[in-house]
């Protein structure tokens, strides 16, 4: 094992974590492998005197056993010929003359069964850059054994640890946030790079000095570890003082023409919301109010951007519509809806196997039949949808000059309840150096550009006289849940 990873067997005192942040070609699944291997062989002289040792191994996603470390192990043990000392099972790899046992769970929407591993000794964590603070708060809780038939370390028992390895990306991850920025003051932390390992390959260092000669801020990252530097926000106005409120629903229903869009994903959830043109309050003109949006954080466990490109969508097109029903407030408070829109250009064999088509058009058609719920979309041109982003951002606007009133409104507001569109609007940006806006936190932004794009032209038609209108007072705004089931936050 390279001096460098002989942190793993440092008892200096009694860790609660060790943790190996770094760029890529470290070598730290391999010495964190074989480190854990050795652990599993002979716990007696390496792990605090146990007999055994139940190594839990865990990612924040996992769709097979053999996706996830198993397969590392597998290729370690193999490579280092401890194939007769270990049965490699589908399931597990057990260490034959002790019983010793690797185990493997996903983190994502797994809470109950996470929680059952309360007698792992150490808890492995690969890729944890993708590890959300939810599964953090799940995990950590959990791994709690405590050994008391032998000496403290410095005056403390030593316990059960959680290791953790990855490649940072970006400064506000919740793994970066939580082991580095933030450092716990039990955590050994160990950044190390390509340079530390004797065994860096060839091919390699020539992928490195093509990415330092063409791509430096993205070398940095990949092989020194370096977080990238999140370029400019997207949406620079948005300010939750200002831009989210709470208007009521019987508002929306008196006043509002309301709209939807929803944007596909292939296999995955789409992400929706439903936007009301409302009138301004005491001066021409109106402003568009983000009343609702789907899939909440409760409907996938966790932040849609976290989410997005993991949790796969297995209902049919009947139940994606009903959902979309609930959300519309046509139930519950009235609403109509005027129009819905859909981006074309990233439609095509959108959803699970029931819900897929070859073409664009035939997306559209499934939702239109009666019986998949007999929804009408419209599909806005791709260039229109491109354009929007200068008017989203002339709607976020107001005069910081003055104080927000009924002369100093933006044009555009969101719901409290609409967290994923919340966290879009704050945390979209631009990858650095570059007009390109980052993935990340994306879906939202580009529903928002859809439904102005189909919403362009649109005019306001007030449903009643508008002389009742009453906005939320300023400066305080309203920030109390809605009403009802089926969609809305109670």
């Amino acid at each position: 094992m390279p001096e460098a990873y002989r942190f793993l067997f440092n008892w200096d005192k009694a860790w609660r974590y060790r943790v190996c942040p770094g760029g890529r070609g470290r070598g730290a699944s391999w010495n964190y492998i074989r480190a854990l291997l050795a652990i599993a062989y002979n716990p007696v002289k390496l792990w605090h005197g146990q007999s055994k040792v139940i190594i839990l191994c865990c990612r924040e996603v996992q769709r097979s056993i053999k996706q996830s470390t198993w397969r590392l192990l597998k290729d370690q043990i193999e490579r280092l010929e401890f194939t007769p000392y270990f049965d490699i099972t589908d399931t597990s790899i057990i260490c034959k003359h002790n019983r010793s046992e690797f185990a493997f769970e996903g983190l994502l929407r797994n809470t109950n069964r996470i929680k059952s591993w309360e007698g792992a000794d150490i808890c492995d964590v690969e890729e944890a850059e993708a590890v959300s603070e939810q599964s953090w708060v799940d995990l950590i809780p959990t791994i709690r054994k405590e050994y008391r038939n032998v000496p403290k370390i410095n005056g403390e028992y030593p316990h059960a640890e959680i290791w953790v390895r990855y490649n940072p990306k970006y400064v506000d991850d919740a793994t970066q946030q939580r082991f580095v920025v933030n450092t716990p003051p039990n955590c050994l932390l160990k950044k190390l790079t390509w340079r530390d390992n004797p065994e860096f390959p060839d091919v390699l260092k020539q992928e490195m000095k093509q990415d330092y000669a063409y791509r430096p801020a993205t070398a940095r990252n990949i092989w020194e570890g370096e977080c990238l530097a999140a370029g400019r926000r997207v949406w620079s106005e948005f300010n939750e003082n200002v831009h989210v409120r709470s208007i009521p629903m019987e508002e929306v229903k008196k006043h509002g023409c309301c709209y939807m869009a929803m944007d596909p994903a292939q296999h995955y959830y789409p992400a929706c919301i439903w936007v009301a043109i409302m009138p301004k309050q005491g001066q021409k003109g109106f402003y568009r109010y983000i009343y609702n949006e789907w899939p909440k954080r409760e409907t996938l466990g966790e932040d849609f951007h976290t989410a997005r490109t993991s949790v796969l969508y297995t209902g049919s097109v009947l139940e994606l519509a009903q959902n979309f029903y609930n959300c519309d407030g046509t139930a519950q408070y009235g609403i109509k809806i005027k129009d819905r829109f859909i981006d074309t250009r990233f439609a095509k064999g959108t959803g699970s196997g029931s819900y897929f088509s070859n073409s664009t058009e035939g997306i559209v058609g499934e939702f239109a039949k009666r019986e998949n719920g007999g929804i009408q979309f419209n599909c806005p041109a791709p260039a229109l949808i491109t354009a929007q982003r200068g008017k989203i951002i002339q709607d976020l606007q107001v005069n910081t000059l003055m104080p927000i009133g009924p002369m100093n409104e933006p044009g555009l507001v969101v719901a409290p309840w609409c967290t994923n569109t919340i966290i879009s609007l704050k945390n979209h940006r631009l990858l650095e150096g570059s007009e390109e806006e980052d993935p990340k936190y994306k879906d939202f932004s580009d529903t928002l550009k859809i439904i102005y794009a189909g919403m362009d032209g649109a005019k306001w038609d007030d449903p009643e006289p508008p002389q009742e209108h009453t906005a939320p007072a300023y400066p305080e705004f309203a920030v109390a849940g809605m009403g009802g089931r089926n969609g809305w936050m109670s």
